[in-house]
């Protein structure tokens, strides 16, 4: 993508990752493993300021826990890709509950991938690899 790209791609040396999570351990573990690929990341506590961020801050990917108390993951997703500030960014969906129903589920709501918990490096790495090819 060029520099001239509606996310200001140009501006940034590396990737950044936001990770909206309700808890702070997933996100503080998650941070180690970012920061081992050399992405810089973001945290939001929940979807509403989640995706507030996502709009200001335009990440190149986004994070998403499957679980939290407001607004859960695939809600949240359908509400990232119905707006047109950050429809375009991949989401990868974050979860410790791995059954088929709700892999659908996330995937149904526009995710562009899926992670289970615990998150290990080298599971992480080739799920977001792929979301970020081109852009830098």
């Amino acid at each position: 993508m060029s520099s001239t790209d509606h996310r200001d791609l140009g501006k940034r040396q590396k990737p950044l990752i936001l990770h909206i999570d309700d808890q702070e351990i997933s996100y503080l573990m998650l941070q180690m493993i970012l920061n081992e690929l050399n992405y810089d990341s973001l945290y939001a506590p929940g979807a509403k300021e989640g995706i507030l961020m996502a709009e200001k801050e335009k990440p190149d990917v986004i994070i998403l826990d499957y679980n939290m108390p407001e607004i859960d993951g695939p809600s949240a997703c359908i509400l990232i890709k119905s707006n047109p500030k950050i429809k375009d960014i991949p989401v990868l969906m974050l979860t410790a509950v791995d059954t088929i129903r709700d892999v659908d589920r996330a995937m149904a709501a526009g995710a562009s991938g899926y992670l289970v918990k615990p998150v290990m490096l080298e599971r992480l790495k080739p799920k977001i690899e792929p979301l970020l090819q081109g852009k830098f």
